[in-house]
């Protein structure tokens, strides 16, 4: 079963709208809608105003149940202490703030911590930034890109662009100026290992898109690579890389 992706789950956190796929999948998905419940309570801690706590005098019994687990003198009162000095009046608890974080870290499943990083909250001034995930056109929401660059020997670049329509289905979007091959451009996603690879097709102009299937992990896959294909009839890869970039990771 396909989950929404952290980017996602980041905008439905900061209550953004989604696309209807990811909103249906949302209201059905007790897993997912879980982890939205988690990560709003980091956008919650984020958003605190920092206001203070007003500190109270405490029972003099407290004081005396201090002075005499110290060892301190009769002399030294609670009175006392404070004749040296008037106490700052604009403190917040800092137990109650290690509290409240502790409890919410508790709620937030660790995992999430990433994404909330990613969303990019930043707190100043009262002020909540967050990271917003983009949407191309019609295309659909976008989910990584990659820079694609020359490899030695070659000229040449452009972007890939990962994207979910609103049914779901995932795209590979590739846009390239100036790498001209002998052959023909392939399109394909490799491993890191540069040793397992999957063909998405030809590039015939400056701009295609391909899709990519369900079962393809783009975790797995995470290097788009260009390719300079001689007309021999052999489908697998010519080791002729005209550009190459790596795209971040997705969600499957």
């Amino acid at each position: 079963m396909q989950h929404l992706d952290p980017d996602a789950v980041g905008l439905a956190a900061l209550g953004e709208s989604l696309d209807s796929w990811s909103q249906t999948h949302l209201e059905q998905c007790g897993a997912c809608a879980a982890d939205v419940d988690g990560l709003r309570d980091v956008v919650a801690v984020a958003k605190a105003d920092g206001g203070v706590a007003v500190l109270e005098r405490p029972d003099p019994a407290v004081w005396e149940a201090v002075r005499a687990e110290l060892g301190l003198s009769a002399d030294l009162s609670a009175d006392g202490a404070e004749s040296r000095g008037e106490p700052p009046t604009n403190v917040r608890s800092l137990a109650a703030v290690r509290e409240q974080r502790g409890r919410r870290r508790r709620q937030v499943p660790t995992r999430w911590l990433a994404v909330a990083a990613g969303v990019g909250i930043l707190v100043g001034a009262g002020a909540l930034w967050g990271w917003e995930t983009l949407r191309a056109g019609d295309g659909g929401v976008v989910l990584a890109q990659a820079e694609l660059d020359p490899l030695p020997g070659f000229s040449g670049s452009g972007e890939a662009t990962i994207l979910r329509a609103d049914n779901g289905t995932r795209s590979l979007d590739v846009d390239l100026t100036g790498a001209t091959p002998e052959g023909f451009r392939q399109v394909w996603l490799i491993a890191p290992d540069l040793k397992e690879m999957y063909s998405v097709g030809l590039l015939e102009t400056e701009h295609g898109s391909f899709a990519v299937p369900e079962d393809i992990d783009l975790a797995k896959y995470p290097i788009v690579d260009i390719s300079d294909e001689p007309f021999d009839g052999d489908p697998s890869h010519s080791s002729v890389s005209m550009v190459r970039g790596t795209i971040g990771a997705v969600g499957s």
